[in-house]
């Protein structure tokens, strides 16, 4: 039991640093696919140490606030993604797209795993599966 508590700050610490890589991916010029990549990769590997770290104990343990914040950066980043997916004029890069489907895919089944607890508890949430196009 201790062991998934000394998890817990590491998993919201990271929600900002993912949502910082976010809003850096969106500022930084479009020219510099190699970046976006990295960023990307990034991005990815945070969601998928969320996403390992979370136990039915650890969600069931976490705050509101918490488990909103967490729900919010995944979808977050599940609906930039969409974007970068969907937009191939302004991303005409294939492996940027395709690493952009990678990231979707960790972030929305992270949300979803989400769900069922924000459910039980009555949170107000928008369903990740209608950020999908």
């Amino acid at each position: 039991m201790k062991n998934n508590q000394s998890k817990i700050p590491f998993l919201w610490c990271a929600v900002f640093v993912v949502l910082s890589l976010l809003l850096s991916l969106s500022t930084q010029s479009w020219a510099d696919d190699s970046k976006m990549l990295q960023d990307l990769d990034q991005v990815i590997q945070i969601s998928k140490s969320h996403f390992d770290s979370l136990t039915p104990e650890t969600i069931q343990r976490s705050s509101n606030q918490k488990l909103l914040e967490l729900y919010s950066m995944s979808s977050s980043v599940v609906d930039y993604c969409q974007g970068i997916v969907d937009d191939k004029k302004e991303f005409p890069n294939h492996k940027l797209r395709l690493k952009a489907q990678q990231c979707q895919r960790i972030n929305y089944r992270l949300a979803k795993k989400l769900e069922p607890e924000l459910r039980r508890r009555s949170l107000k949430y928008v369903p990740v599966r209608t950020l999908l196009r």
